[in-house]
């Protein structure tokens, strides 16, 4: 059993990661979820978490807010992407249950240190690293407790954002400096892996057949209608109505952990450009094999570049269609 804490900024793509996490919880034991801003304000995804886990059956894991800004520069949305509400076309209903009173950073940190001794957790960033960050700076002796981070963000091609950076990296470059810089196990799935870790369109219209089908036999299809108007809602924004296919990006850091035979990549020494120029956000590689410096860096990031993607959009589908 795997001790995972997510941290997330629902998010159509979170959302699914979300499901695909909550449907394996024979294997992953999730101590919490704490949120920040980055595809919405911090209210707004805070919401959006909430809300998510009762849709998804997990309302008894505990919700932390997180932060509400990035560490050194203002915050921005991806609304044009991900909705006003965050989640395409739904908006959620507000639900308090499972929301803790304590904050994201002191949440990880009591989370972790519960844990027995030996135990460790692992951290999956979905959004801005600025609560990772956060944790590693105010409470430095909690990396005895953390296995590892899987984040989502970066690239070493090109960005989505702007024309070099990613946008988790790019919200937040400081925060990825100082997780890039702990000396943590880290694993990287950046745009090299994600944006070939797709749906296409009609995978999605697979999941309207279902829920269509069960409306008939009068059974529950409230989760699947919501998933296919989200997804339905992603592929017809500007990022993928060209492509018929929607990128997979977070989903990729829960299916890692779970099958780690289905991706591959290779170590990296790895930074982030904190600039307010073009290069903001822009991950990069110090081991450049055309130079005569590049093997003076150590490697500090698994980047993973690629996966076995039939088998891929197989899992999300068999997963989600469990709902």
């Amino acid at each position: 059993m795997l001790h995972v804490w997510i941290d997330t900024d629902p998010g159509i793509d979170d959302s699914v990661a979300l499901g695909a996490a909550f449907k394996h919880r024979d294997s992953l034991d999730i101590l919490g979820i704490s949120t920040v801003a980055g595809n919405q304000t911090i209210e707004k995804v805070t919401t959006n978490a909430l809300y998510l886990t009762r849709l998804f059956g997990a309302d008894d894991i505990p919700v932390y807010k997180g932060a509400n800004a990035p560490l050194a520069r203002a915050s921005h949305s991806a609304g044009h992407i991900h909705g006003e509400f965050g989640l395409g076309p739904i908006k959620p209903e507000m639900f308090t249950d499972n929301f803790s009173s304590l904050n994201a950073v002191d949440g990880m940190k009591k989370a972790f240190f519960a844990l027995p001794d030996g135990e460790k957790a692992t951290i999956l960033p979905i959004g801005p690293l600025t609560n990772i960050a956060l944790l590693l700076k105010t409470y430095p002796e909690v990396k005895d407790k953390i296995e590892k981070i899987v984040f989502m963000g970066g690239s070493l091609s090109c960005g989505n954002v702007t024309s070099l950076a990613e946008f988790n990296v790019w919200h937040d470059p400081e925060a990825a400096h100082i997780v890039l810089k702990s000396g943590l196990k880290l694993v990287m799935c950046g745009l090299d892996l994600t944006m070939k870790c797709t749906l296409p369109e009609e995978y999605i219209g697979r999941i309207r057949s279902e829920y269509l089908l069960r409306m008939e036999k009068n059974e529950e299809h409230k989760t699947l209608q919501t998933l296919f108007d989200m997804l339905k809602f992603y592929l017809e924004s500007p990022a993928y109505r060209d492509k018929r296919e929607v990128a997979m990006h977070d989903v990729c850091t829960v299916l890692y952990l779970l099958y780690p035979e289905l991706f591959h990549g290779e170590m990296h020494a790895v930074d982030v450009y904190l600039s307010d120029d073009i290069c903001r956000g822009l991950t990069y590689r110090l081991d450049t094999p055309y130079s005569d410096y590049g093997d003076k860096y150590e490697p500090n990031v698994l980047v993973l570049n690629g996966a076995e993607n039939t088998r891929f959009r197989d899992v999300v589908m068999e997963t989600l269609l469990r709902y």
